[in-house]
């Protein structure tokens, strides 16, 4: 879809190389098909831009919460399991199974919390870039409606007058806008990449906590009989 909407913006420049070679009054009919073509290259990018990067955040939103949901429901698994061994201990020192419980319950609470930051800071990250995307295409879309208001304004001008402002608009206006449409686009790109990068890291913080706390209970269970049995 990128490609698309910059083909787009390209596509605006050839109605401006057109207007630019304009030497005869162009029909009211001509004019309105002309702005008509410009209004639905800004709608159309606008529009295209807005569905893609809603989809995508929506999707990547998703597939972390549902990977640190996984990786909770792990660690509840995990102290279920501790707990039954720690049931099937031959061993009458209560206090002693009472104070192993503590330590799994703890180990847990601190692994929920830390999942809990890793989904807050990626959420966190994608809410920040999406922010960053639309801003940036919504400045651009500013520049694109002031560009059309522009030629509206030179459609309402009286014969030879109507031909001056027209060139007048492309020579100073096209350029500059294409840059700034040029950057939106690269903006929205970067972003596609930057939702991939944040998939990523929570992921890597996820399993980064499983393995803390995994290690953790491995070495509560490694204590377990000595420290219950003596």
């Amino acid at each position: 879809m990128y490609v698309i909407t910059l083909t787009l913006t390209v596509g605006l420049l050839h109605y401006g190389a057109a207007l630019d070679a304009i030497s005869a009054i162009p029909s009211k009919q001509d004019q309105m098909n002309m702005l008509n073509n410009v209004k639905n290259v800004f709608d159309t990018i606008r529009t295209t831009i807005n569905e893609e990067r809603s989809a995508t955040d929506a999707a990547a939103a998703l597939e972390i919460h549902h990977t640190a949901t996984q990786a909770m429901n792990y660690l509840v698994l995990v102290k279920d399991l501790t707990f039954l061994k720690i049931a099937n201990l031959k061993s009458e020192n209560s206090v002693c199974q009472n104070n192993v419980k503590s330590s799994v319950q703890k180990v847990i609470r601190e692994g929920e919390e830390l999942l809990q930051i890793c989904l807050d800071e990626a959420i966190n990250n994608i809410y920040n870039n999406s922010q960053l995307v639309a801003t940036t295409i919504g400045e651009a879309m500013n520049q694109g409606d002031a560009f059309l208001d522009a030629l509206n304004k030179c459609s309402q001008k009286p014969g030879l007058q109507l031909i001056s402002c027209y060139k007048k608009v492309i020579a100073t206006d096209v350029f500059p806008l294409k840059l700034i449409l040029i950057n939106a686009l690269n903006v929205h790109k970067s972003s596609h990449l930057e939702v991939i990068s944040v998939k990523s890291k929570s992921n890597e913080c996820v399993d980064n906590v499983l393995e803390v706390q995994q290690e953790k209970m491995n070495k509560i269970l490694d204590d377990l009989s000595k420290s219950c049995n003596n």
